[in-house]
């Protein structure tokens, strides 16, 4: 959700109107006319009083760029544009959930499931049990990941846990160990991962980065979403 600000009358003695929006800057008036009034509740942050009803709306790069110059208070309306974004989604399983795992497992047992998933086994921390689930490994020029689009589910605590994995597909099947690495290593894996076609765009609601994100902002967000690293196990 973009931040947007209404447009006022220039006229110096106009009076704010009910359908109007303003913003919580210190008190100033703007270039072109936009208001800004300041709101006692809300020190050094934005707050949008309610949603713009009517006025034209300003982005960042629009009309005050335009004039050779960033706006006024660009740094807070930034910081308040990231604010008022929506947050990722949160991963629930659901029964429609465990239909559909169930399926893709079956089909990635027969080897018929989709080219680009793999099933992954480890063995459960608590019981030793083998627990499955299917998986997307990323390929980079530095090497096989896993990736936990969903946060840190079942699979990841057992894979910490066994500090092993095994991939499977159809009769194709590798037993590999796995490194957790740091948030910093990860970047680079979680921006090839949201740009995996297909698979991108059915995770990208669970993550608050894109993939033309800054590598601090995938920094951040990388603690969310853990990633190893798989190598061949050491005999």
């Amino acid at each position: 959700m973009g931040l947007e600000v209404a447009r006022e009358l220039s006229n110096p003695a106009s009076t704010e109107r009910p359908d109007r929006t303003t913003l919580a800057v210190p008190h100033r008036r703007a270039p072109n006319g936009i208001s800004a009034a300041v709101n006692p509740s809300a020190v050094g942050r934005f707050r949008l009083h309610r949603p713009l009803t009517s006025g034209r709306s300003l982005r960042l790069g629009g009309p005050w760029v335009g004039h050779g110059q960033d706006p006024p208070y660009r740094h807070m309306l930034e910081s308040a544009m990231r604010r008022s974004r929506a947050v990722a989604k949160r991963y629930r399983v659901s029964a429609g959930t465990r239909l559909a795992n169930a399926v893709l497992g079956f089909l990635l047992r027969v080897g018929v499931g989709p080219k680009f998933m793999r099933l992954l086994t480890v063995a459960g921390r608590r019981t030793g049990r083998p627990r499955s689930t299917p998986l997307v490994p990323v390929q980079t020029d530095r090497g096989r990941w896993l990736v936990a689009p969903f946060g840190e589910v079942g699979w990841v605590r057992n894979a910490r846990a066994a500090g092993q994995v095994t991939l499977r597909r159809g009769r194709s099947s590798e037993t590999l160990a796995v490194t957790e690495v740091e948030a910093q290593d990860a970047v680079p894996v979680l921006r090839a991962y949201l740009a995996m076609k297909p698979v991108g765009k059915y995770v990208r609601a669970y993550f608050d980065v894109d993939p033309n994100s800054s590598d601090e902002a995938f920094a951040t967000d990388a603690p969310h979403h853990p990633v190893f690293e798989l190598h061949p196990l050491r005999t």
